[in-house]
């Protein structure tokens, strides 16, 4: 049944959020080709490997974010199903964030013709304004993450479940509201770098605050497996909730 199909859905996405690590590896490798230094100390020669690890940690970024919202949905899907407009507004989101990951990633991919001339600075090339495309990623990002945490939020509250449970529980949902934060924080980071006339000085924290955006999502979408030490905080309700698969509020 649906909780057999979200579960596939779980294991089938959990490889996928790898997507979120080598986005962190490849900005912590930017520090060997410029990051963080005036362009004026910048060699040449780390021009074109800079290019494309930024060119890199784009595609995987995106992903990451759209794989664990997914996986939130998921997780929703399997915990709150008492009603079908429930399932509807979950499975709208899961549609949404599907076909707006695969439109945000092609332009990001195909951004430029060829594709090398993203990186290729010496070569004949026709690139679109991606910039457009970055500030509607930005706003779909935010807009789910608010939109899941509205919805599950009031569905906690209606649990029958002590204070110390219900805290608990509602404590890590709230913790999707650290990505929105970082989404936002990102989005003006980056918007000041593009303004910028000494980029790679001042790019140094954007990849920070992609990282914890994609990594406290990871942890939210996560919770199931936190099984073992929610249980010491709240004893008795994972084995009512995440536990099983009864219905929810």
């Amino acid at each position: 049944g649906m909780f057999v199909y979200t579960d596939v859905i779980e294991r089938a996405l959990t490889p996928l959020q790898v997507a979120a690590f080598a986005n962190c590896i490849m900005a912590c490798m930017l520090t060997n080709f410029g990051g963080g230094l005036h362009e004026a100390d910048t060699p040449p020669s780390t021009i074109v490997p800079s290019l494309k690890l930024l060119y890199g940690t784009l595609i995987a970024y995106q992903l990451s974010l759209c794989f664990t919202k997914l996986s939130l949905c998921a997780l929703y899907l399997k915990v709150f199903t008492t009603s079908r407009s429930s399932r509807l507004f979950l499975y709208g989101i899961f549609a949404f964030v599907t076909i707006a990951t695969i439109i945000l990633e092609c332009i990001s991919i195909f951004q430029c013709n060829p594709v090398k001339g993203v990186w290729d600075i010496t070569i004949d090339k026709k690139c679109i304004d991606t910039i457009p495309a970055f500030y509607a990623s930005t706003v779909e990002s935010v807009l789910v993450d608010i939109l899941l945490i509205a919805f599950a939020a009031p569905k906690i509250m209606r649990l029958n479940l002590h204070a110390r449970q219900k805290n608990a529980l509602l404590f890590t949902i709230c913790l999707g509201g650290v990505p929105i934060i970082a989404s936002i924080v990102r989005a003006v980071r980056v918007s000041n770098i593009l303004h910028a006339e000494d980029k790679t000085w001042v790019s140094f924290d954007s990849s920070i605050w992609s990282a914890v955006d994609a990594n406290v999502s990871i942890i939210c979408a996560a919770v199931p497996s936190l099984k073992p030490l929610l249980r010491q905080i709240a004893p008795g309700f994972m084995g009512s909730t995440f536990g099983t698969s009864q219905p929810g509020a």
